[in-house]
């Protein structure tokens, strides 16, 4: 009898404070604001999350405290939110997933400088699985946002995001999204991703991203539009040393590819001009600049066929040459390859020639543009097309003009 007591009495009771603190949090939350003294149970809570049976409310509680304001989130990164709920992008646990990327989407709204801490230890991989598993769209828009300030304008981002299979992820979104928010993030996570780095461009353009593209860029929302405007400027890059050590040969060769997909995509900005919306025109002229600037060979030669209108005053091998020599189309067979971007903008650049008094420019541009739409993506050989590229080089051009 003696020894059943002495059982009984050594018996396990938890302590209720920290479920008494996570209440008293919780009161706090409901009742509280910026202008209130900030709550005296934040330090506790960040040591709740150590705790297994405690840390999903945990959690819970703290991104609703995040989401009072950018005042909130610089408040709990100073007590020191931020190695806990790193630490925790190492778990496996599913219930934890959404409240965790809610919060690292309020940290990362404030502060982008976490990216690189973020990458140390591939927690880059917990977002691209994320958007794999059975989450709402708006919860995947949300580590779409996460990828992508890791990958703002920071080159290491990029790298481990490119290696993490990170595209095809996006290239699954942007073909199942059916949320507005969801697609513009996807977007933006893919210009993100390709800027000033050629190779997530090359394997963007061989997983045909480029045709996932063309359905936004008619969207009749700004936003979307907007976002695949800002995504095929950034797969266009102003040349650098960076491939200096590589042999020259090798070098010509990497840099005729670059320039020919860099034009491929710039071609899909050929009804852009024409849109209604001044950010879509935004983001249109600094894709179109940025083109300039990388082929301005193309560009100095179309500008001076338009200037003289005969063929005599350009090389044989040149862009606008080439188009001289092609012949043109019936206008009916064309509209059957006018697919899938719809590019009703050709009539009004014929129109506007017709109106200034000349056609000639207007037939060299529609034979430009059926050589290039009969150019196949897939073609692993860019080299053998350099006719129907140079003559997409010279319509994009003439479209730079027309703003």
């Amino acid at each position: 009898m003696l020894f059943a007591f002495t059982l009984r009495a050594a018996e396990f009771q938890p302590s209720n404070f920290f479920p008494e603190q996570l209440t008293a949090f919780e009161v706090w939350l409901e009742h509280g604001s910026k202008n209130c003294p900030p709550p005296e149970q934040l330090p506790i809570v960040l040591q709740v999350l150590l705790s297994q049976s405690h840390r999903l409310r945990a959690l819970q509680l703290l991104a609703r405290f995040l989401d009072m304001g950018a005042w909130a989130v610089d408040l709990a990164l100073s007590v020191g939110i931020f190695p806990y709920v790193l630490k925790l992008l190492q778990t496996t646990a599913s219930d934890l997933r959404s409240v965790l990327v809610y919060i690292w989407t309020k940290i990362l709204a404030l502060d982008s400088s976490c990216q690189a801490d973020l990458i140390k230890d591939n927690s880059q991989l917990y977002f691209i699985k994320f958007l794999e598993s059975n989450a709402s769209e708006s919860e995947k828009a949300m580590a779409m946002f996460v990828l992508s300030v890791i990958c703002c304008n920071y080159p290491k981002g990029q790298h481990a995001c490119l290696t993490s299979n990170l595209m095809l992820g996006i290239f699954r979104c942007l073909v199942t999204a059916e949320t507005e928010l969801l697609q513009m993030w996807s977007l933006l996570c893919l210009g993100h991703s390709w800027n000033n780095f050629w190779e997530a461009v090359n394997i963007g353009y061989k997983q045909n991203i480029r045709e996932a593209l063309c359905k936004f860029l008619g969207s009749e929302k700004v936003e979307l539009r907007a976002a695949a405007v800002f995504a095929i400027g950034c797969a266009i890059s102003i040349p650098t040393r960076e491939n200096s050590h590589v042999s020259a040969e090798g070098e010509r060769l990497m840099e005729a590819r670059k320039k020919a997909i860099e034009r491929k995509f710039a071609y899909l900005l050929i009804e852009m001009p024409w849109d209604a919306s001044p950010m879509v025109r935004l983001e249109t002229a600094a894709a179109l600049s940025k083109l300039i600037i990388s082929h301005d060979e193309y560009f100095q030669e179309a500008k001076d066929f338009a200037q003289h209108g005969d063929s005599s005053t350009v090389t044989e091998t040149s862009p606008v040459s080439m188009s001289v020599q092609s012949p043109v189309p019936a206008r009916a067979s064309l509209q059957k390859q006018m697919n899938p971007v719809n590019f009703s903008g050709v009539s009004s650049l014929l129109a506007h020639e017709a109106s200034v008094g000349g056609t000639s420019l207007g037939d060299d541009l529609l034979a430009a543009h059926a050589a290039d739409v009969s150019f196949s993506d897939t073609d692993p050989d860019l080299y053998d097309s350099e006719r129907e590229i140079k003559q997409a080089a010279m319509l994009v051009s003439y479209t730079a003009h027309m703003m």
